[in-house]
């Protein structure tokens, strides 16, 4: 899509991982005040002590929460909500010098989109989960994952005592259908939204069959291949 901008992520900025978040503000802050200041000029929305004292006190109050609880956690949530809104306004400061070019979006350090969302679109296009992999839990559980497929996905797993009848297939609405005259095996629905799934109540020392299938913006993927399964027992 040639019109598409590239901008600063807000969602990303907001999903930085805690433990991460004051090493990415500490790189952010030498970015724009220190190594790239030919590319970053003008007025920032912070200045550099600012900033820098914003980090610091994020990084000090997590390390008390850390270790005294919920006594210190105001003061926590305080450092944390200060240093993402201090992110964020750096936002449109970087949008306007960078005017959609990734190259000076990753100088600023800060995460950006990266481009129009695929997902719905190889949904449409028939692809569906693939690598599938399980680990045996604890008595009736199995831990089943499969491969990543796309930003804003959601997961659901189908576990059969069996094979699933030949001929039955997920519509892109959403709708499991099943030739006339067949019997569905005995089974289970995950339906979690989870990639990650901790599958219980199955019985020991019987094989199981797993199927994947995702959704994204209102269509459903068909079910992946399957993989056969057993539980802790």
């Amino acid at each position: 899509m040639a019109d598409y901008v590239y901008k600063v992520s807000i969602s990303g900025i907001k999903t930085i991982e805690v433990e991460k978040l004051g090493g990415v503000a500490h790189d952010v802050q030498q970015s724009l005040f220190v190594t790239n200041t030919s590319t970053f000029q003008g007025t920032k929305p912070v200045t550099e002590t600012a900033m820098g004292l914003i980090i610091s006190t994020f990084n000090t109050a997590r390390g008390i929460y850390k270790q005294g609880g919920l006594g210190s956690k105001k003061d926590y949530d305080y450092a944390y909500t200060a240093i993402i809104d201090c992110l964020v306004s750096f936002a449109p400061y970087v949008d306007e010098i960078a005017d959609g070019d990734k190259i000076t979006l990753a100088l600023s350090k800060l995460p950006y989109t990266k481009g129009p969302n695929q997902t719905g679109v190889k949904i449409k296009n028939g692809e569906v989960p693939t690598f599938l992999e399980y680990t045996v839990g604890l008595i009736g559980r199995a831990n089943v994952k499969c491969a990543v497929f796309g930003t804003g996905a959601k997961y659901f797993a189908v576990i059969s005592q069996g094979l699933l009848p030949a001929g039955c297939v997920m519509s892109l609405d959403g709708q499991l259908l099943f030739p006339d005259g067949t019997t569905m095996p005995a089974h289970f629905i995950n339906i979690n939204g989870k990639r990650d799934k901790v599958i219980v109540g199955m019985t020991p020392r019987v094989t199981y069959y797993l199927y994947y299938f995702v959704s994204y913006g209102g269509v459903v993927s068909g079910l992946s291949l399957p993989l056969e399964i057993v539980c802790g027992g």
